[in-house]
């Protein structure tokens, strides 16, 4: 009987070393968690295991993965009683039922996914047949598991920020570099569009440039199906419209249910087909010269702090593109002014030289061709 035992623990250690290197053996995070889930539900000789993450911004825990049928809600409130709820808050595996296949209760382990004690989310494993009572070594083994799972998707999730940080980095260098490419603004315009819609994935972005004599907001550059609204004028009027309010306020607006919202000009939003939106000043010395307007016509959204850094940084260097494009605008203007006044001076010398010429040539006796000589 201890030879016995022996061998059997002897397999289990092997099992979970086993789910160690294979949950570890990747940096995808679905694919950690799918391994994760066929592990665990072999370990008991279940048919379907779903495992479910925290999104504590959102207060839920969402469906992540899931081997066989799944179990229990797409989403799962954490502030509202249920089994996976009781799994998290005492950091231990609990049965129970949940919604099974075709509505039905099943019958289910909840284990919490756990780093360094704190909660990632749990897994429900299904029991492998009708009264199941899971035993004290299945337990410890999904315990086992689940706690490798955790440490896997905290590598999966650590490694997945840092490729994004890195690839915001690259964008944002990209993006700094294509504003400095030029000076003349309709591309600078055109660039920076472009590159705020695509650096928080939007269906369609806007800038606008304010009019101070007219005090109309100027539609300058499209990004996305909408090139019609190019040009399009709007009053500047901070109490009707998100984008004036922006302006006004110096800081990012967000909307995140435009229908719904008062700040929302809502015959602009029919003529976009906003859904959600995102204005963003354009400052130059804490001056705003326009405003960055980017559209989500595809569904409601809730646009992330992150994201807001990342359009709120290319909106900065986009200001300044803008304040420089313009600036050499002026400097080109003035010199062709210069130019001219300078064509013009020289103009009057020769005239004035030929005029002085005629009239010594007339006292001497001669009748020059001054027209001839003029041209």
């Amino acid at each position: 009987e201890l030879h016995a035992e022996g061998r059997r623990r002897l397999a289990e250690l092997s099992a979970i070393i086993d789910v160690a290197r294979v949950v570890s053996s990747s940096l995808d995070l679905d694919r950690v968690l799918e391994l994760g889930a066929e592990h665990l539900k072999g370990t008991v000789g279940s048919d379907g295991c779903t495992v479910l993450l925290a999104d504590h911004r959102a207060g839920v825990l969402r469906r992540a993965a899931v081997r066989g049928e799944p179990l229990g809600r797409e989403g799962v409130p954490l502030d509202a009683p249920s089994l996976a709820r009781d799994a998290l808050a005492t950091r231990a595996p609990a049965t129970g039922r949940v919604e099974g296949p075709g509505g039905r209760p099943q019958a289910v382990l909840a284990v919490p996914l756990l780093v360094r004690d704190q909660p990632l989310g749990v897994a429900l494993v299904a029991a492998p047949g009708p009264g199941h009572r899971f035993s004290q070594a299945e337990l410890a083994r999904a315990v086992a598991i689940a706690s490798q799972l955790g440490v896997a998707v905290d590598n999966a999730r650590l490694y997945s920020e840092t490729r994004r940080r890195a690839e915001e980095l690259s964008l944002l260098q990209d993006v700094g570099r294509t504003l400095v490419e030029t000076l003349e603004l309709g591309q600078v315009l055109t660039a920076g569009v472009r590159n705020l819609a695509r650096m928080v994935d939007a269906s369609e972005a806007y800038l606008t440039l304010l009019d101070e004599d007219a005090g109309e907001l100027v539609v300058q550059a499209v990004s996305g199906p909408n090139q019609p609204l190019l040009g399009l004028r709007v009053p500047y009027d901070p109490a009707h419209g998100a984008t004036a309010l922006c302006m006004e306020r110096r800081e990012p607006v967000l909307l995140d249910d435009a229908s719904g919202d008062a700040r929302t000009n809502q015959s602009l939003r029919a003529l976009s087909g906003m859904r959600s939106g995102l204005m963003l000043p354009l400052l130059v010395r804490d001056k705003a010269i326009g405003a960055a307007v980017i559209v989500e016509s595809r569904r409601t959204r809730r646009f992330t702090a992150a994201e807001v850094q990342r359009a709120t940084a290319v909106s900065n260097q986009l200001a300044v593109a803008v304040d420089n494009a313009r600036a050499h605008a002026r400097a080109l203007a003035a010199l062709a002014d210069l130019q001219q006044a300078q064509e013009k001076l020289l103009r009057q010398e020769r005239v004035a030289h030929l005029v002085g010429h005629h009239r010594g040539e007339l006292a001497e006796g001669r009748q020059p061709l001054l027209a001839q000589q003029l041209l």
